[in-house]
């Protein structure tokens, strides 16, 4: 029964509804997932539909409608400031363990905070409607403080919401569980994507992208409804499982215990990876938004088909991937890895006369990034039976990731302003390229190196026996 092909017990069940968690638990009988956890599930589903109606790529649009890029010279490092800003902020969500407290409660304190990150979104249509009463300076100010402020509860929340999986879900089947976590919230976001995309010509009562942004706001924080059945227990898996020799109970979490990973070299190897591979992310994001833009005149209804595409991919795989994870972590990491970085490839190939073809194979290539969503908070459970801090874990990678991130999409956004004081940036040529193209070439390549380094930094029971 544990090893009855995944695609069967789907097609078998077409006719009448069978819950996911259900068939995880009788592809594994001895797993654990409570029954409350299908309302993190549904927290995933709701998130999904407003975080994809309101995403960083709807921010940019908005700042590129408000400025003048012929008067307004900053454009490249505003854009690239605004997109680093949640990463920035975001290193607070290192001390996360302090605001988080105790392990009992986690998914109401989930809650809270992104309630809390819902509230502070709402806030940017009434912003924006000051255009002409201040000026674009402040209100792009604004729109960065805000948009960090939002991202900061909503990296403490999904942190709280990691935790209380950690404590609830055996390591078994965590794979598969993130997999059907993943698969409700891509749910959401292709609902939201097709909607948006259908209502492309309505006439909304006020500026569509603002519509967008208000509700998707509101689903926010009616996703947090869900969290607030969950058990309040820190769960039975707290400490690491039967599989592991020794058991250590989590230290206290502590200003001196949340650099405490660091001590580990197979943490410090996975955040090697982590931190090199945000540092390429943010060297190519600020090229990546403004050529699909303005280089390729890609309209924002078109870039969330583009998004609900990728996310149709992921939610397909993802039914894969768990199980695959499951059994050897390395291989599907490395394997999405490989995948994800051609995305950027083929995005770099395109032009205004040729761009179909290779932005669709673009988009189809980053539905790798279903293995490296299930695989990476996976393999930090895994790292945190070493070290004892589930918190601190979670915490300190994301944060230093999210450091590099911003360092490097701030230095990328710096350099391209320069060039663009002297030349159109969009005319520019490396030995016939264009400048975009050969970034994000390089980044592809870039990428392509990191993949050894997850063979390195990733290792799982599976793989040793």
């Amino acid at each position: 029964m544990g090893e009855r092909n995944l695609t069967a017990q789907i097609n078998s069940s077409s006719n009448e509804h069978t819950d996911e968690l259900a068939q995880i638990k009788m592809r594994s009988p001895n797993a654990s997932i409570p029954p409350d956890a299908r309302f993190v599930c549904w927290n995933s589903f709701l998130w999904g539909l407003g975080n994809t109606l309101v995403s960083t790529t709807l921010i940019i649009y908005i700042v590129f409608g408000l400025v003048d890029r012929s008067s307004f010279s900053w454009l490249f490092l505003t854009t690239a400031v605004l997109t680093a800003s949640p990463r920035i902020l975001g290193v607070m969500r290192a001390f996360a363990p302090k605001m988080l407290g105790g392990k009992r409660c986690m998914t109401q304190k989930a809650a809270g905070y992104l309630t809390l990150s819902g509230l502070t979104l709402s806030l940017i249509p009434f912003l924006v409607q000051l255009e002409g009463r201040v000026s674009v300076t402040v209100l792009i100010i604004g729109l960065i403080l805000l948009w960090a402020i939002h991202h900061l509860n909503q990296y403490i929340g999904t942190i709280a919401i990691n935790c209380w999986i950690g404590g609830h879900v055996s390591d078994s089947v965590r794979g598969q569980f993130y997999a059907a976590k993943n698969r409700y919230e891509l749910a959401g976001a292709i609902l939201a994507s097709a909607l948006a995309f259908y209502l492309k010509d309505a006439r909304f009562p006020i500026d569509r992208l603002l519509f967008w942004a208000w509700t998707g706001a509101a689903l926010i924080i009616l996703s947090n409804i869900p969290l607030l059945f969950c058990s309040r227990d820190a769960g039975t898996f707290e400490r690491q499982p039967d599989s592991q020799p020794e058991k250590k109970p989590e230290k206290p979490s502590t200003l001196s215990t949340l650099f405490s990973p660091l001590h580990f070299k197979t943490f410090v190897l996975f955040l090697l990876y982590g931190i090199a591979f945000s540092f390429i992310n943010g060297l190519t994001q600020t090229s990546q938004y403004q050529y699909s833009i303005h280089g390729l005149k890609i309209s924002y209804e078109f870039s969330l088909l583009l998004i609900a595409i990728s996310r149709i991919g992921q939610w397909a795989i993802s039914w894969f991937i768990g199980r695959w994870s499951d059994l050897a972590l390395r291989s599907t990491m490395m394997t999405s890895q490989f995948i994800v970085a051609l995305g950027l490839f083929f995005l770099g190939i395109a032009n205004e006369n040729f761009y179909y073809v290779p932005i669709y194979l673009s988009w189809i290539c980053w539905t790798g990034y279903a293995g490296l969503n299930v695989g990476i908070p996976k393999h930090l459970h895994r790292l945190s039976y070493e070290n004892g801090n589930r918190p601190a874990t979670f915490s300190l990678y994301y944060a230093v990731g999210g450091i590099a991130f911003s360092v490097s999409l701030i230095l990328s956004g710096a350099v391209l302003d320069a060039l663009s004081f002297s030349n159109d940036l969009e005319s520019v040529t490396f030995y016939g390229t264009s400048i975009f193209a050969v970034i994000l070439i390089s980044g592809a390549l870039l990428r392509l190196l990191l993949v050894p380094l997850l063979g390195i930094a990733v290792k799982t029971d599976n793989e040793r026996r």
